[in-house]
């Protein structure tokens, strides 16, 4: 974030691509997404060198447990070469980041569903009282929970009635409430409301994220602008820092817990296997670099964020929405 925000002319001046760019602020969006190259090129080419392993006694698992020196200075070189590539290779890097962080995406929201699934499963197959209460309370505080949040969406997103773009995702993620709930009480289905309430609970997160991400200039789009008063300048500042360190925490677990979910289980634990697949762990890690890359920029290699800006455009509304609906059309199947 400093390379991207506090960038200056001079600092890129003698940097090979980087010249290319006409103010600071594009060096410094360019040089943040040169940063995630780097490490999505360590991810992918250490996934490439074991991949497949699945023996302990195998001399590739090294690469991934072992030689921790080597694997540093890998990286390093890395992140130094890709300052050193020409402008051209970056846009075709960035083009293909927005393929492959649309699948971290897509494999993410996959890994939430299996948890939920798997919760929800292992709960009823306990007959004891104690987990039928705590099916019934988690199920309550979830739909609950997601309640107050639409509520929340409509008071700070649609105050008005002219704010029809808002609405229409309020009131569509409140329709995707009523339709998950319908399918899980369904004799054929019978899956109790524990899921569909989780289910629930990450689609008004996901509709609060996208209306998060509206643009400041956007209509009824949230703005943490003050009115100017003493220190409300230092207030905003300050909430930007705390949102942006939020939001990048947020992306940063969901990249860890989705290459633990995706690499695991693969195979039976064993003394002569591994307990995941360290190939898999290393692609996600990969992916999550190409993920970290669009909410730096927004999806976007054109314009400039305002600092500690993390995320907002259109392209970045639209991509949390149709994120829902995929939710939805994966558990609805």
């Amino acid at each position: 974030m400093d390379i991207r925000d506090y960038s200056s002319e001079s600092t890129y001046k003698n940097i090979p691509g980087l010249s290319e760019c006409d103010t600071s602020k594009c060096a410094g969006k360019e040089a943040a997404i040169r940063t995630t190259l780097g490490g999505c090129l360590f991810f992918l080419l250490h996934s490439i060198a074991i991949i497949g392993v699945q023996a302990t006694d195998d001399p590739r698992l090294k690469c991934h447990t072992h030689c921790w020196p080597v694997q540093v200075l890998a990286w390093v070189v890395l992140e130094v070469a890709s300052f050193l590539l020409p402008s051209e290779a970056v846009q075709v890097y960035f083009q293909l980041a927005r393929i492959a962080a649309g699948a971290f995406l897509v494999l993410q929201i996959v890994c939430l569903l299996d948890v939920v699934y798997k919760w929800n499963e292992a709960w009823l197959g306990h007959e004891t009282l104690f987990f039928k209460l705590a099916l019934i309370t988690v199920s309550f505080l979830a739909y609950g929970a997601s309640f107050v949040g639409v509520g929340v969406l409509f008071y700070v997103f649609a105050p008005a009635a002219d704010c029809s773009l808002n609405i229409f995702f309020v009131v569509f993620t409140l329709m995707c409430m009523l339709g998950y709930s319908a399918i899980s009480l369904h004799p054929k289905v019978n899956a109790g409301l524990l899921t569909s309430g989780l289910i629930f609970g990450y689609s008004v997160f996901l509709c609060w994220s996208a209306l998060l991400s509206l643009p400041p200039k956007a209509h009824c789009a949230f703005s943490n602008e003050g009115g100017g008063e003493g220190g409300d300048e230092n207030n905003v500042q300050a909430i930007k820092v705390v949102g942006f360190m939020l939001a990048l925490g947020a992306a940063l677990v969901a990249t860890v817990r989705t290459a633990e979910d995706g690499a695991e289980g693969v195979y039976s634990v064993e003394s002569s296997t591994t307990a995941y697949r360290a190939d898999l762990l290393h692609l996600t890690f990969a992916l999550g670099c190409t993920y970290i890359a669009m909410l730096l920029s927004a999806w976007s290699l054109n314009g400039t964020s305002e600092e500690w800006e993390l995320d907002r455009g259109w392209i970045s509304v639209w991509v949390k929405i149709v994120a829902q609906w995929i939710t939805g059309f994966i558990y609805t199947w």
